[in-house]
């Protein structure tokens, strides 16, 4: 979860536009492409496995709330990092990224004793 919080203070330091073009062409090139389609979500599959077992763990020790599945919470939480990303390059600040934090961090992420 730290990861999510250092990109974004990455994305704050290149001022909201590394990457965007590469975003786009890559979920364009998605529909216009079966191979590119599938490598996109072989990508995405396993970054989200990868936050799964992370949200699991921290499930398992009670240092996140335990009342959502794990994989449901891992897909939730890359597709709004995701949007988050893309909202901050579009506005070209780091609002969406204070959101996600205070949201993701501040409640969605909180222990099972301060949900």
């Amino acid at each position: 979860m730290a990861l999510l919080r250092h990109d974004g203070r990455q994305y704050g330091k290149a001022r909201f536009y590394r990457g965007l073009l590469d975003r786009q062409s890559r979920a364009e090139l998605s529909d216009q492409s079966e191979l590119v389609c599938e490598r996109l979500a072989a990508v995405f599959a396993g970054w989200t496995g990868a936050v799964e077992s992370c949200v699991r763990q921290a499930q398992d020790q009670g240092e996140i709330r335990a009342d959502c599945e794990a994989d449901v919470l891992a897909a939730f939480l890359i597709n709004a990092w995701e949007g988050a990303v893309l909202r901050a390059k579009v506005d070209k600040n780091s609002a969406p990224f204070e959101e996600f934090d205070e949201v993701v961090f501040g409640k969605l992420l909180a222990s099972a004793s301060n949900p």
